[in-house]
């Protein structure tokens, strides 16, 4: 079974509602990203089972639309835990033939394709270091699956483009 864990309310202020029962006090808008960031990492280290975490990021939230910063720092809580994503890329054959002999983490399996394209398989921290050696090999990758990490490298690699 898989435990997905949703976070929906983000206030730390309950201005209009004067009976809330579970009120943090002391967060400004200074200590509240890096408050909950912190809070993350923690219950992801504390509580393994969890299979995934779901965050209502909209006006709801009650952390006003366009908070990008906030939002940006509260998500490092996930990759500062030290979980480990599984991680798949199919290399083109050109590439396929420089990539398929070396040794790039400890999890890596391959398998070379009738076609010449060589499958890798991971399971590695996700971090930007990540993005980074993926984009590294250019063209010559595609990131199959977690949808996630294919999502992050094709917004770096539109960033480039935009210098």
């Amino acid at each position: 079974m898989d435990f997905q864990l949703g976070l929906w309310t983000h206030a730390y202020q309950w201005n209009n509602s004067p009976n809330a029962s579970h009120v943090i006090e002391g967060l400004t808008p200074q200590t509240q990203a890096p408050y909950s960031r912190d809070a993350l990492t923690i219950l992801l280290k504390e509580c393994p089972n969890i299979t995934g975490v779901t965050l209502r990021i909209h006006g709801e939230s009650g952390v006003p639309e366009g908070s990008y910063d906030l939002w940006r720092t509260i998500f490092s809580g996930c990759v500062r835990s030290g979980r480990r994503i599984e991680v798949e890329l199919l290399f083109s054959k050109k590439a396929a033939a420089w990539v398929k002999d070396k040794s790039w983490h400890p999890s890596q399996e391959t398998k070379l394709l009738k076609d010449g394209r060589l499958k890798m398989s991971l399971k590695v921290a996700d971090n930007e270091e990540l993005v980074g050696w993926i984009l590294s090999f250019g063209g010559g990758v595609k990131v199959t699956r977690p949808e996630t990490l294919r999502e992050k490298v094709k917004g770096e690699a539109k960033e480039i483009f935009r210098l």
